[in-house]
């Protein structure tokens, strides 16, 4: 798999800048599965920031999604502009929906924190300021039980959003 070669620097510490974001959250990504990672939690306020329309990323997380028992999570005050927006991604979306599932917050406010790419038990990117693409990636412990149970919070307050196909009357 592209980018996923054991001399690839593991992607750690803080960053700055869109570029540097955007090259942690691939490299991330991309390692998934080489790392055993099982499940994979995304929470945005901005998910059209995300680098996720690019093809050969998409074929490296289907590559990671294929064996049973993975799932992506994906959270967000609203997915259905990704419907227009990134139309590879939302086609990727729907071949993978059995290992998908896409919430929505039910509260405003919920999602006030950092973004986070959470590889459970692996990995964690923070974006504390999405202005100036300021972030960390942490492997540490405290940090990914901190991650995970942040996470886990809030979907327990979510609902089921962005649906593969949209009913029209």
């Amino acid at each position: 798999m592209a980018g996923s070669t054991p001399t690839e620097p593991w992607p750690e510490g803080a960053f700055e800048g869109r570029e540097a974001f955007e090259a942690r959250v691939r490299s991330l990504l991309r390692a998934a599965a080489d790392q055993g990672v099982r499940r994979i939690d995304w929470v945005s306020q901005a998910p059209l920031d995300w680098p996720l329309e690019d093809e050969a990323l998409l074929q490296a997380v289907a590559d990671w999604i294929r064996p049973a028992g993975r799932l992506w999570c994906w959270v967000a005050p609203e997915l259905e502009p990704l419907r227009h927006r990134r139309p590879r991604l939302t086609r990727w979306r729907a071949t993978w929906d059995h290992r998908l599932r896409c919430l929505s917050p039910e509260a405003p406010g919920l999602l006030d924190g950092p973004d986070l790419l959470l590889l459970r038990g692996v990995a964690v990117l923070s974006l504390q300021d999405p202005q100036r693409w300021r972030g960390r990636v942490s492997r540490s412990r405290s940090d990914l039980q901190q991650a995970a149970h942040q996470v886990d919070a809030i979907l327990q307050r979510c609902t089921e959003s962005f649906p593969v196909t949209t009913l029209g009357i």
